[in-house]
């Protein structure tokens, strides 16, 4: 079982980093998913055809985004 608990400085920064990019992507995945409800649940299509969905709807999100944030 992993420590939980970081002994030195360099495992508490990578602590620390791991935990910021796990928030970012939390908060990406409820804003897609807020924007576009098939991201909702598990999309019923092959791997690669599911991709592109999400890469479609990310790419609709930022062009929003740039348009009017």
């Amino acid at each position: 079982m992993a420590n939980r608990n970081p002994k030195s400085p360099p495992e508490l920064y990578f602590n620390e980093v791991v935990a910021g990019i796990l928030n970012g992507l939390d908060t990406a995945v409820v804003m897609l998913t807020s924007r576009f409800r098939c991201l909702k649940t598990i999309l019923p299509y092959d791997h690669q055809a599911a991709a592109n969905i999400v890469t479609t709807c990310v790419t609709i999100h930022n062009y929003l985004l740039s348009k009017d944030p």
